[in-house]
């Protein structure tokens, strides 16, 4: 790899662009769940709460001048703050240039830089107050469709494919580590639309069936299942979907048929989980939680919804690897954390996100496709 001026010129402008969204993302995490507006409101000392001026909020840079200590009272400014900034930076500028040296145009690259960000942000927000709030997510999967549609001209079967086998797979996991280790899990109508979509299918191919069965969504909202009712459809359609996998996939060899089944699922968990979000807040449909308390199921909402981000990105097949990848990396940290802190790791736990988002960097960087 050559450096040529215009590749210099390249990497300090990913650099330095990168610096101001690691300074924001700061900003975001702090002032999460607080009365504090992160546009309305200036920076300012955490201290002294006077507001900084422009030279004091320089990333990277202004943690120097000012050697880590506010300019008015003297006070240490929190060093996570040049951290976030300087990792935020380093992320996506390491991986521009690895990737340049595999020869992608910059212009190609640039369509990953906003789900590198998002990844960055997600980690920040797991390592500081372990939840993934659902509206980044949620907006990121949303916005990731589009892109795939648009700018890759990816068919929408295959994008929603990709989706609801992230989807299922990994609410098949919490549902079964809940079950294991007999803790309570969160389950809703969601399930009984997947059996019925599974039962009807044996039937029919039609994929209009599914805008038919999220029309009951709403409907379903209003009838209170027990648990123990929620688990039995739970299970009874995880089996019907292993199911219609292995009829579609094995038995008929029909693999566009299998494509329609599963985009079928991501259709139903992309209209329940995602566009039927802001309503379930406005209207109390029911409550989803942004991510699963420490101490409980090893698998959090917030976890899942971050591996199917990657999966509608990637693909399933690299989203896995990228799965294997932080599970292994997850393990390995968790041993010699557990050593080093004589056992106390297990009982705080391990934030996944971090080694998801960390893992998919590596994906990017050594087997995705451009």
């Amino acid at each position: 790899m050559l450096f040529t001026p215009q590749l210099i010129i390249s990497t300090i402008a990913v650099f330095t662009v990168s610096t101001c969204f690691g300074s924001f993302f700061k900003l975001v995490v702090d002032r999460y769940d607080t009365n504090e507006s992160i546009i309305n409101k200036k920076s300012h000392c955490n201290n002294c709460l006077k507001e900084l001026i422009w030279w004091q909020n320089i990333p990277i840079l202004s943690y120097l001048f000012l050697k880590g200590k506010c300019h008015y009272c003297k006070s240490k400014i929190d060093i996570s703050c040049f951290f976030t900034e300087l990792f935020t930076a380093l992320i996506p500028t390491v991986i521009f240039l690895m990737l340049s040296y595999k020869g992608i145009e910059p212009h190609k690259q640039l369509m990953l830089f906003p789900l590198i960000l998002i990844l960055i942000l997600l980690s920040i927000f797991d390592l500081r107050h372990r939840i993934i709030p659902h509206p980044i997510t949620y907006s990121a999967i949303a916005l990731g469709i589009l892109y795939c549609f648009i700018f890759r001209e990816e068919n929408l079967y295959k994008i929603f494919a990709n989706l609801g086998i992230a989807f299922a797979f990994m609410d098949f996991l919490y549902f079964i580590s809940g079950i294991i280790k007999k803790y309570k899990v969160d389950l809703d109508n969601v399930h009984l639309l997947l059996l019925l979509w599974s039962v009807f299918y044996f039937f029919t191919n039609e994929i209009i069936i599914v805008l038919f069965l999220i029309s009951l969504y709403s409907l379903l909202g209003k009838f209170d299942l027990s648990e123990n009712t929620l688990k039995k459809i739970a299970s009874l359609s995880f089996l019907i979907l292993v199911i219609q996998i292995l009829r579609l996939s094995v038995f008929t060899f029909e693999v566009q048929d299998l494509i329609v089944y599963l985009s079928g699922i991501g259709i139903i968990y992309f209209f329940c989980e995602i566009v039927y979000y802001p309503l379930h807040l406005i209207c109390f449909v029911r409550h989803t939680p942004e991510a699963t308390p420490p101490g409980e199921i090893a698998i959090g909402g917030g976890d899942i919804t971050v591996f199917a981000l990657i999966c509608v990105i990637l693909g399933y097949n690299l989203g896995f690897l990228t799965l294997f990848l932080a599970s292994l990396l997850a393990i390995i940290s968790h041993l010699i954390i557990k050593a080093v802190q004589n056992s106390r790791a297990s009982e705080k736990g391990i934030p996944f996100v971090p080694f998801l988002a960390v893992s998919c960097f590596i994906i990017i960087i050594g087997f995705y496709v451009f």
